[in-house]
């Protein structure tokens, strides 16, 4: 009854294995993999996993960013740390809900107006992009795009920020 499933095992090989015996027997299920080696990214996704993540490549962008932009790691280590008040989720946009044909800088103004969560990203279906689930993640999207159906909507900001979203928008979290 799962959607989705995590790999992470320390061993690369074993968790491509992994993937390639649920993908045979779950072709539907979301499946998340750990990789130790991110040249093995693109063979993880030929097989039909969903999302690869690999937490050196990761932590080498963070050094980057600490060596040039200090500031953006501080921002991302606190984030990701638990440390910070501030979160980032998405929210789907669902038929009949406000945010159905708003324009991302309507949806702006509406969360600012309201002491709500900054709109970061918007991410859209499309088919053509091969890796993970076909979804085209947008950050600082057009303040032009008009939000449809299904869409997703992305959003930093604390706990409280983050309930004016479903309360004024009305999206659920999530996907």
């Amino acid at each position: 009854e799962a959607h989705t499933l995590i790999i992470a095992t320390p061993e690369d090989t074993t968790n491509l294995i992994s993937s390639l015996n649920v993908r045979s027997n779950s072709p539907d299920l979301r499946i998340i993999v750990y990789v130790q080696r991110p040249e093995l990214r693109t063979t993880f996704s030929a097989s039909g996993v969903t999302y690869v993540a690999s937490p050196f490549e990761i932590g080498g962008r963070l050094v980057a960013s600490a060596a040039f932009e200090p500031e953006v790691a501080q921002l991302v280590d606190t984030m990701t740390s638990g440390l910070s008040d501030c979160d980032i989720q998405q929210f789907t946009v669902t038929k009949g809900s406000s945010a159905e044909g708003m324009t991302v800088s309507e949806i702006r103004k509406k969360m600012i107006d309201n002491d709500g969560a900054l709109l970061i990203a918007t991410a859209e279906k499309n088919p053509e992009k091969i890796d993970g689930e076909g979804w085209e993640v947008k950050g600082n999207p057009s303040t032009k795009k008009k939000m449809v159906a299904g869409e997703i909507i992305i959003f930093m900001g604390t706990p409280e920020e983050n309930t004016v979203i479903s309360e004024r928008l009305g999206v659920q979290q999530g996907r």
